[in-house]
């Protein structure tokens, strides 16, 4: 992993650069398949943490995250705005063909404020609407 960035390195900073140091310290781990841009019939998700076979009676959920950036001069408006994108790619996922009816998997934001700072928020579970 890089110890000195330059100011070049963060003018091109986005998602994909990102994703990719955050997938190679995730895949250090033996508990999790990572799978990158995985395919739902609604699009396609940052990042799939899925249950490996050493791990499946272990860790009780998978994860779906949604990772986003805002640069360092990134105002809270911007932030949020990132936050809402996010939930609603996330809740695109959620109804797809893959994970429907399944309560073991949840679904996380991720937004990255400059090079030292981030905010991660779950997506609320769905509650169901009982008709009267």
């Amino acid at each position: 992993m890089l110890t000195h960035r330059t100011v070049i390195d963060l003018l091109n900073v986005d998602e994909k650069y990102i994703k990719v140091m955050l997938i190679s310290r995730l895949m250090q781990s033996s508990l999790y398949n990572v799978i990158s841009e995985p395919e739902f019939s609604t699009g396609c998700a940052g990042i799939w943490l899925e249950r490996s076979a050493l791990a499946r009676d272990i860790l009780p959920c998978e994860w779906i995250w949604e990772l986003k950036y805002v640069k360092t001069n990134g105002d809270g408006q911007a932030v949020d705005a990132k936050f809402a994108e996010a939930f609603a790619q996330l809740e695109r996922y959620r109804s797809s063909h893959r994970p429907t009816g399944r309560s073991d998997v949840r679904y996380l934001a991720v937004v990255f404020i400059g090079e030292d700072r981030y905010e991660m928020k779950e997506l609320p579970e769905k509650q169901d609407v009982l008709s009267k």
